[in-house]
């Protein structure tokens, strides 16, 4: 979709209603496409990267995140328009931390040999004669300076002009139309072709790290320092529409219930909370993995089921006016509440990892997996009871079951499809 720039008075009504029809059109499509997928790589029997890519499409996912730069994944996502939040692994981020120009190679390698200077190529010329009609793309434009591309059709010549990188945006000059009537028609008979670059919109520097968490506590003196020169890099790189984070884990929090009463222990606020200020100068996204598979497995006296699988009747746990019917609301909503108390009052959240294992455990089984996953996808449109109306990011792990991961069995089957490719719950995506 593209907004029209134009100057007839006599269009206002109908530019209003348009709109209005655009607005609404966008809060539903922003609640479709705010899943993503999990794509882990612990297998000797997983698809390649091309192909993986290719079932990313054919099933209507849109996002991926990937933990570590793979530089055939990064290949293949070329053209396939899928935004992609990338993972600097925990064992980097001491040379990151420390290394003069560390940080500065890494993004080299692993975002600018994948982002080109131009992500538009062409655009379908319109049937249309008379004066030129200003359009602005909405999608982000990597272009290391400003520049005109021109280019021509059979008919008519038309061209691209891109900005700084500073301004992301492509404004295209079209031979066109004289009233808004004819100017929608220009966007809807024209049609950007497939990106060439890679949609990347977030790096993850390092998951779950935290000093009282004994298999992530050796990288915690590293993980801030290393944040802060992937973004210094990024900056210098022209990429500041990049933002940079760290997957965090709810297990950071000391108080959990009620959500209301969500806080960071005492044991990592001196570690979080200089994150926390970070995420907020740099207007970067809080990631949290959010697993309530894990809460209920660990306390399934106390942790009804149904309140794990979003399958609870009714009002589970009552917070003052809010009302909580389902474990993974409660532990994002907490997390908000632990954000306010630390001064990330504006942070958004993005869930970055969400799932439920379908084997090696009696709570891991593939109808009560179909069912989170299900629920899950159906539920972030809507937001929580602490933030209603917010359509929230989540990814839900994992693209396909990992024979090659450590830890109990149940690590080893979290996939929403199989090493071939078939599909083990039926979702729809799209």
């Amino acid at each position: 979709m593209a907004s029209v720039m134009f100057s007839s008075k006599r269009s206002k009504p109908l530019m209003a209603a348009i709109f209005l029809l655009f607005g609404l059109l966008m809060s539903t499509i922003t609640g479709i496409q705010s899943i993503g997928v999990c794509y882990g790589t612990l297998g000797d029997n997983l698809p390649s990267a091309p192909e993986v890519v290719q079932l990313y499409q054919s099933s209507g996912i849109n996002r991926m995140r990937i933990f570590d730069p793979n530089p055939a994944t990064l290949e293949a996502l070329r053209r396939s328009g899928i935004r992609l939040i990338l993972g600097v692994p925990n064992d980097d981020l001491q040379a990151l931390a420390s290394i003069p120009n560390a940080a500065t190679d890494w993004i080299q390698s692993n975002v600018l040999t994948y982002t080109p200077d131009v992500d538009i190529v062409k655009w379908v010329q319109p049937k249309l004669c008379g004066g030129p009609i200003l359009l602005f793309s909405l999608k982000p434009i990597r272009a290391t300076a400003s520049r005109a591309v021109e280019c021509s059709s059979a008919e008519q010549p038309w061209s691209v002009f891109l900005e700084s990188r500073k301004q992301r945006r492509a404004g295209v000059i079209f031979p066109g139309a004289e009233n808004l009537q004819q100017q929608f028609l220009l966007q809807q008979n024209s049609q950007i072709c497939m990106q060439i670059g890679l949609d990347m919109w977030c790096i993850a520097v390092g998951n779950e790290v935290s000093p009282t968490n004994a298999p992530t506590s050796q990288f915690a003196n590293y993980l801030l320092p290393a944040m802060k020169n992937i973004q210094s890099a990024l900056v210098a790189a022209g990429l500041t529409q990049i933002k940079v984070s760290t997957a965090s884990f709810s297990q950071l929090l000391g108080s959990s219930f009620p959500p209301s009463q969500g806080s960071f222990s005492d044991g990592v606020s001196s570690f979080i909370n200089p994150i926390i200020s970070f995420l907020v100068e740099n207007d970067s996204p809080f990631l949290a993995n959010i697993y309530p598979y894990f809460s209920y497995t660990g306390d399934s006296q106390n942790i009804p089921l149904p309140y794990a699988l979003f399958t609870a009747p009714g009002v589970v746990v009552q917070d003052g006016n809010l009302q909580y019917q389902n474990l993974f609301d409660a532990t994002l909503d907490a997390i908000y509440a632990a954000l306010e108390r630390s001064g990330g009052a504006n942070l958004q959240i993005v869930v970055s990892e969400s799932g439920w294992p379908s084997e090696g455990d009696p709570a891991a089984t593939v109808e009560n997996a179909r069912t989170y996953y299900s629920n899950l996808m159906n539920h972030v449109k809507g937001g929580t009871p602490r933030r209603p109306g917010q359509a929230v990011e989540t990814y839900l792990f994992a693209m396909f079951d990992e024979n090659q991961k450590g830890g109990l069995e149940t690590e080893r089957h979290f996939g929403l499809f199989s090493p071939s490719q078939q599909s083990k719950y039926q979702i729809a995506f799209n």
